[in-house]
């Protein structure tokens, strides 16, 4: 069984996971209108201390801090902010510095601190910026106002579903396909399928998979198959606190309708009573995985198909449970899986059949 030279129209890609994460995003940072002032004068900052020892003449020390540009000190406020404020993790010394920075947040925050010091700070006569930048006391009052005043503006922090990719291997298609067997293989049709063969489950063959792929070598509204044999494609899920594989049966291409611009690809699955009667607490699981995680997550994927999948539970009704399911797809169904997991800035067009 392998790939044929010239079918690769009909060729099906696919995004290899091992797992699943829930992100939250960063929000969006920014000022509120309203500003309170931060005072740069004498009731804020010492300019100048009085030594009097036991013994002796009492000295006065003036400080010279330096004039320092709106900028730099921008920058050392976005700094500390990443270091303490906006990391997150344990805290990893006495300073507030935490184990986990996010360094990405840095470009705006400095941009963030830069509007505060224009907008909110007050430098009173005889004083200037350079105290910020002196004296870590300052600076530290300076960050936490900055803080406060970012983090009282709510915004969206929906979370997203995430795949896991394989490092080394993230992408799997149709065009790896090559093994031998000894079980019943079928001759599939050069426009419809990539792979040459379909191989049938037990010794003489399975009229489940037969039928199904009948139907998509008939129904004019599939652009290509394959039956998910030494594909690569699985689907992560946890049972009873481990972790499992599930290999659906099959993958089914539709064509696309006018206004779209990715594929649509159906997750099969025609073997459920017997996996059921063998396993049904599994079944189940793998069900709500498919539906809830793998979908949401494997469309979200960049440069991968949107993902949905249809489940035949009764092998007289494969032909009319598929056509019904790609009749709903092309009439834009009801998406599936939790729809607050996707994320519509990236996904074009989603939506599931059951």
């Amino acid at each position: 069984m392998r790939a044929v030279e010239g079918r690769a129209a009909q060729r099906i890609s696919f995004p290899k996971l091992t797992g699943y994460r829930l992100e939250i995003p960063d929000e969006g940072l920014f000022l509120p209108d309203e500003l309170e002032p931060f005072v740069i004068g004498p009731n804020t900052v010492p300019t100048w201390t009085e030594a009097a020892p036991i013994v002796g003449a009492a000295e006065l020390i003036e400080d010279d801090a330096r004039t320092q540009r709106a900028q730099a000190i921008a920058f050392r406020l976005a700094r500390r902010l990443v270091a303490q404020q906006f990391a997150l993790g344990d805290e990893v010394g006495g300073d507030g510095v935490r184990s986990e920075p996010r360094p990405w947040l840095f470009p705006s925050l400095v941009r963030l601190c830069r509007e505060w010091i224009d907008r909110a700070v007050v430098v009173e006569s005889g004083f200037h910026l350079g105290y910020l930048w002196k004296y870590a006391l300052w600076e530290a009052q300076a960050a936490d106002a900055v803080h406060a005043v970012i983090t009282s503006v709510g915004g969206d922090r929906r979370a997203r579903l995430r795949p896991m990719l394989r490092r080394f291997d993230p992408v799997g298609s149709t065009a790896d396909v090559s093994f031998p067997t000894r079980k019943v293989a079928l001759l599939t049709e050069p426009e419809r399928c990539e792979v040459s063969h379909v191989v049938l489950d037990g010794p003489q063959g399975n009229t489940w998979e037969q039928l199904t792929m009948a139907f998509c070598e008939h129904d004019s509204r599939v652009a290509a198959y394959v039956k998910n044999d030494h594909l690569g494609f699985t689907i992560p899920y946890v049972h009873e606190g481990r972790s499992h594989d599930y290999l659906p049966d099959f993958l089914l291409r539709v064509k696309r309708a006018e206004y779209e611009v990715i594929d649509r690809t159906f997750i099969v699955e025609v073997s459920g009573g017997q996996k059921s009667a063998h396993s049904p607490g599994s079944v189940q699981i793998k069900a709500a995985t498919t539906r809830d995680s793998w979908c949401p997550a494997g469309t979200t994927t960049a440069g991968s198909a949107a993902g949905d999948s249809s489940k035949v539970t009764n092998p007289t009704l494969v032909k009319d449970t598929l056509a019904a399911a790609i009749t709903s797809l092309y009439a834009d169904g009801p998406i599936l899986g939790p729809a607050d997991l996707l994320d519509y800035d990236e996904v074009t067009r989603y939506a599931a059949a059951r």
